[in-house]
C-alpha cells in the first residue's frame, strides 16, 4: 500500500505515475494496481480545481480497478484480511488505512512488512528515460547556479541568493525546488562565511562579508526527477592566499574523486579515497594536525554523496558499500 499526501511520495509517484494529493495506491495478486482517489467535492474544485477521479485511475493512470476514497474501509478490509503478507510504505503511514481493524490484526500477527525494500530496488538503476530527465534537472539546476554566482558579485546576500536560484530555476521549467524531507519543502542552503558550514542551513537572512566564501547546497526537481548540487564560491572575488590552497585542495579531491565514478566502485570506496586525500591537504596547510577520525568528522562530519532521484536521499534501504551499475545515479 502506498499513500501520497499533500507532497510528492516517490513510491506512489514511481508506480503510479500520479502526482495528486490524497490516494492511496494497492498492488494486488488478485486485482493488480487498486487506485482509492480523492472523492470528487464540488466545493473543493471550486476552491482548488478540478480533481482526478475514478474514471482518470482507470483511463489515464491505467489501474486495474479504482475506487473513491469513501469506498477504501469496506475494500481495502477485504483485501487485508485476504493477504497472507501485507506491504505498505512506513514513510508515508496513513490512519486512513492503519485504524483498519484488518491492518491492526495483520499488524499483530506480523503480517505487515515495509514496502521499500522492494521500491528502492526498482528505483536504483534508472530507466534511459529517467537519466534524461535526470540531465535536464541537473542543467537546470546549473544554468541557474551559474546564474546566481554572477549575480552575486553585486547582492552578496543571503537571502537575495536563494530567491535568484530558484527564480532561475522555475524561469528553466523545474516545477519546484528539491525536497529534501517528504513533509518539507527544501530551500536552498545559501551560507555566507561560517554559515557554509551548517549542513542543513536555511536561515539564509545575513549578508556576506568581504572575503568570505559562499556555499550554495541546491536542487530541483524536473518532472518527479531531482537534481542536488553544492558549489563554493567568493562573491567578491578577492581571497587570501590560505583560501585558495583550501579551494583548490577540495577541487583537486572533486576532480579525483569523480575519476572512481564508474561501475564497480562504491560510494563509500569513493568517500573512503576523499577522506584520505583530504586528510593529507588539511595537514599540509596546518589545519588538521591530528589525522585522527574523529579530528577529520569535526571539521567534515558529512558522506561525499549519496543516491539520486526521485528523492534527494534516493533508494535510502541500498547499501553505500553496493558497487554501482550503469544507470545507477549518486
Amino acid at each position: 500500500m502506498l499513500h501520497r499526501t499533500h507532497l510528492q511520495d516517490a513510491d506512489y509517484l514511481y508506480l503510479t505515475g500520479c502526482t495528486q494529493p490524497g490516494g492511496i495506491a494497492v498492488v494486488a495478486d488478485e486485482c493488480g494496481l487498486c487506485m482509492f482517489m480523492p472523492d470528487l467535492d464540488s466545493h473543493d474544485e471550486a476552491w482548488q480545481g478540478p480533481a482526478a477521479g475514478v474514471h482518470a485511475a482507470l483511463n489515464y493512470f491505467k489501474s486495474d480497478k479504482a475506487y473513491p476514497m469513501s469506498k477504501l474501509q469496506q475494500v481495502l478490509s477485504e483485501m487485508i484480511a485476504k493477504a497472507s503478507k501485507v506491504f505498505h510504505n512506513v514513510k508515508t503511514i496513513s490512519p486512513c488505512y492503519t485504524d483498519l481493524e484488518s491492518f491492526k490484526r495483520a499488524m499483530n500477527t506480523g503480517k505487515v512488512k515495509d514496502l521499500s525494500y522492494f521500491t528502492h530496488e526498482l528505483r536504483w538503476i534508472k530507466s534511459p528515460s529517467e537519466l534524461k530527465l535526470m540531465r535536464q534537472s541537473a542543467s537546470i539546476a546549473c544554468q541557474s547556479l551559474l546564474q546566481t554566482m554572477l549575480f552575486s558579485r553585486m547582492n552578496p546576500e543571503e537571502s537575495k541568493l536563494s530567491a535568484k536560484v530558484e527564480f532561475e530555476c522555475k524561469m528553466r521549467g523545474a516545477q519546484r525546488m528539491a525536497n529534501l524531507f517528504i513533509l518539507a519543502r527544501f530551500n536552498p542552503v545559501v551560507g555566507g562565511g561560517a554559515n557554509g558550514s551548517v549542513i542543513h542551513y536555511s536561515r539564509n537572512d545575513k549578508k556576506i562579508e568581504h572575503r568570505d566564501f559562499v556555499l550554495m547546497d541546491v536542487g530541483c526537481e524536473f518532472h518527479g526527477y531531482l537534481s542536488d548540487l553544492t558549489r563554493t564560491w567568493s562573491p567578491c572575488g578577492n581571497i587570501s592566499s590560505f583560501q585558495e590552497h583550501l579551494y583548490q585542495l577540495i577541487l583537486e579531491t572533486n576532480n579525483e574523486c569523480i575519476k572512481l565514478c564508474k561501475p564497480g566502485a562504491s560510494i563509500q570506496e569513493i568517500h573512503n579515497h576523499s577522506v584520505k586525500l583530504l586528510k593529507s591537504g588539511f595537514k599540509q596547510i596546518g589545519i588538521l594536525p591530528d589525522e585522527r577520525n574523529y579530528a577529520y568528522n569535526l571539521l567534515n562530519p558529512t558522506s561525499i554523496g549519496h543516491y539520486l532521484g526521485m528523492d534527494i536521499h534516493d533508494s535510502t534501504t541500498i547499501s553505500s558499500n553496493r558497487a554501482l551499475q550503469p544507470g545507477v545515479v549518486s
